[in-house]
């Protein structure tokens, strides 16, 4: 899909455990114009059996559409825990942050 780094979200979806059976990409912040939505429909359709096309959630939002010819879309969203030092990382960014 449309992204700056598409071999890093190919590799984040492998690491998740998905089996990529093909990959597409479009320039970063690409539109998905109709003929665009359109392809990748009839692209969906002539996958073998897969359970669903992966994109980022800044492209879902983009496609207005739940799915790509008679294949499920969805999104895959990326987050950020802090699961160590959470309060010492707190205590340094308010020094850096002011507060209202």
């Amino acid at each position: 899909m449309a992204i700056g780094n598409p071999a890093g979200f190919r590799h984040t979806l492998e690491l998740c455990g998905c089996q990529l059976v093909e990959f597409r990409e479009f320039p970063d912040h690409h539109s998905y114009p109709a003929e665009d939505l359109e392809s990748l429909s009839r692209w969906a359709d002539g996958l073998p059996d897969v359970a669903a096309i992966l994109c980022t959630h800044k492209d879902v939002v983009k496609i207005p559409r739940s799915q790509l010819g008679a294949v499920p879309l969805w999104a895959l969203e990326i987050g950020l825990e802090i699961t160590v030092g959470g309060s010492e990382f707190e205590r340094m960014l308010a020094t850096l942050v002011p507060t209202a």
